[in-house]
């Protein structure tokens, strides 16, 4: 049965990817389409009080959809850790602690209401510039309810926003999060609907941003030495996309 299943699979992906080869969709995709390179470490600093239960629960949800694409690491930094009612010592204050989980050669993305506002493949090419630059791993920064002071906007490599709208700190990391899990390996031209097939079959050396390797790979690890392949052989097909 799961390996019928996966030959369906196969065949509905080969025709949508030759239907669509003429239409797509440049403006939809990342530039790292079509490489495959090394999974990069990501680390999510977010700074705030305990989390609610269920926040809780997606995280460590989305933590294990995403461990198979790469390793993953949420770090909750207290909120205010001096307990002080001046604003501007409680930043200085976070900003102390976000500073020292971070190091040098890691790539830092600084989450803020200020950023630039990016859609979802361009946060695979966010990913992606993290690859190609050498950096040892890549940082979220999520500030408090005042937000990052001076040492953490200057340490940043990429300041953007997940929403023109102030998002609460457990909210904003849901979203990451999902965000994140959307740039594995997805094609434009592919349903995403169609990817959840190998959602747990993927191999760790592949990153979590989009790339017809990554695709190629994953399905010849599931074709190319079974009975299915001969069958797909017999009609033209090789077992790859």
């Amino acid at each position: 049965m799961e390996a019928a299943s996966r030959c369906y699979c196969h065949a509905h992906l080969s025709f949508l990817m030759k239907k669509n080869a003429a239409a797509p969709f440049p403006e939809r995709r990342s530039k790292y389409s079509g490489q495959s390179v090394r999974a990069i470490p990501v680390r999510v600093l977010t700074v705030g009080k305990k989390r609610s239960q269920g926040v809780q629960l997606l995280v460590e949800e989305y933590k294990e959809k995403l461990k198979n694409y790469c390793s993953i690491e949420d770090v909750l930094i207290k909120s205010n850790p001096k307990n002080t009612g001046n604003v501007k010592a409680q930043i200085q204050a976070e900003d102390m602690l976000i500073m020292q989980q971070i190091k040098p050669g890691e790539w830092v993305v600084v989450l803020d209401e200020h950023g630039a506002d990016i859609r979802s493949e361009q946060m695979a090419d966010l990913v992606g510039d993290a690859v190609t630059t050498g950096s040892s791993r890549l940082v979220f920064c999520i500030g408090g309810p005042y937000g990052h002071g001076l040492q953490v906007r200057e340490r940043a490599d990429v300041i953007i926003r997940l929403s023109s709208m102030v998002l609460n700190h457990q909210i904003a990391l849901i979203v990451l999060l999902e965000q994140l899990y959307r740039q594995r390996p997805m094609i434009q031209e592919v349903s995403m609907l169609l990817t959840s097939f190998w959602d747990y079959e993927l191999p760790k050396e592949i990153t979590v941003f989009p790339g017809q390797t990554y695709i190629k790979q994953v399905i010849r690890l599931k074709f190319k030495s079974t009975n299915q392949r001969n069958d797909l052989a017999k009609r033209g097909e090789d077992g790859t996309i």
